[in-house]
């Protein structure tokens, strides 16, 4: 409810429904705390575009706190204030969101640094598994092995290809849509994926789309809507599959199983349906940029302006 509220603000009533209807987000919501570190992530966008940026940057470092994905918000927002010459604010920014995250963190290491660190230790060494673009191949039938170098020359390319778009376009791209870019190049070529990354990227999304010129609105909506139906059939898939397996082991079969072929194949069009929306998107924010102050500005009685 506080994040529908919350997208509410950021656009409006329509685009919330959006969001509150949206099935995948509403089959994630169970089954992980994702969706807690939204609030505070939520927040730091809607106080950025308020041009609120000691508390944008408070909410952030609590966001980081709660889960470090938000992190890589800090490279649109070091991009933003380099093109509008705000060096000043940059410093300050930062330097909030470090002290917030250290003022939380600290006490945590004080009393258990192998626990504090268990989360940074296991992501650096864990391997490519489960739900990734690593493993479609090899569901799919075709055995290619994906190896560490693979995986750090995807994600350096896209956070490569991320900051030129968004340092060389023509005009300086806000947080409010930025930040659904920024966190697909984080999740896209990830380790994992897990289904809760929908709660991150549905709701940025709807944001993002709220944010450009208000003809593009039908096109991306419907985008949007062809992502969320493959990305609902690859939540069933990918549980159908996995937990099929596990319960197997234990000699619990289910009565619905869904063989690898059928995950990696739900999964091929779910990354599919996802590049394609991302695509229109790109294609509508370098085209049209950002809405117009105009699109913002509520509407106003020919009474009134008598």
């Amino acid at each position: 409810m506080a994040l529908v509220l919350m997208v509410k603000r950021l656009t409006n009533l329509r685009f919330a429904y959006l969001i509150a209807f949206t099935p995948a987000v509403i089959t994630s919501l169970n089954r992980n705390w994702d969706i807690w570190v939204m609030l505070p992530t939520l927040a730091t966008i809607l106080l950025f575009e308020k041009k609120k940026y000691a508390l944008s940057s408070l909410m952030l470092g609590i966001a980081i706190a709660t889960k470090f994905f938000p992190i890589v918000l800090l490279l649109p927002v070091l991009v933003f204030f380099s093109r509008t010459k705000e060096i000043r604010n940059i410093l300050k920014y930062f330097g909030v969101t470090a002290a917030t995250w250290l003022t939380i963190n600290i006490p945590v290491l004080a009393v258990d640094a192998s626990g504090w660190s268990f989360f940074y230790r296991l992501s650096f060494t864990r391997g490519l598994g489960e739900g990734s673009v690593f493993t479609i191949p090899s569901k799919l039938g075709v055995p290619i092995e994906f190896n560490s170098i693979i995986y750090y020359l995807l994600n350096i390319g896209i956070f490569a290809a991320l900051v030129i778009l968004l340092w060389k376009n023509s005009r300086t791209i806000p947080l409010v849509q930025s930040a659904f870019l920024v966190i697909t190049a984080f999740t896209l070529f990830g380790k994992q994926y897990s289904m809760q990354y929908v709660l991150w990227l549905a709701p940025l999304a709807v944001i993002a789309i709220w944010n450009t010129n208000k003809k593009s609105h039908a096109k991306l909506v419907g985008g949007y809507i062809f992502w969320q139906i493959f990305e609902l059939l690859f939540h069933q898939a990918y549980y159908q599959n996995l937990l099929a397996r596990v319960l197997e082991s234990r000699g619990t079969p289910l009565t619905e199983y869904w063989s690898d072929f059928e995950y990696g194949l739900s999964a091929l069009f779910r990354y599919g349906a996802f590049l394609v929306f991302l695509g229109l998107y790109i294609n509508v924010l370098v085209r049209d940029g950002y809405r117009s102050e105009r699109e913002h500005r509520p509407k106003v009685s020919s009474a009134k302006k008598k």
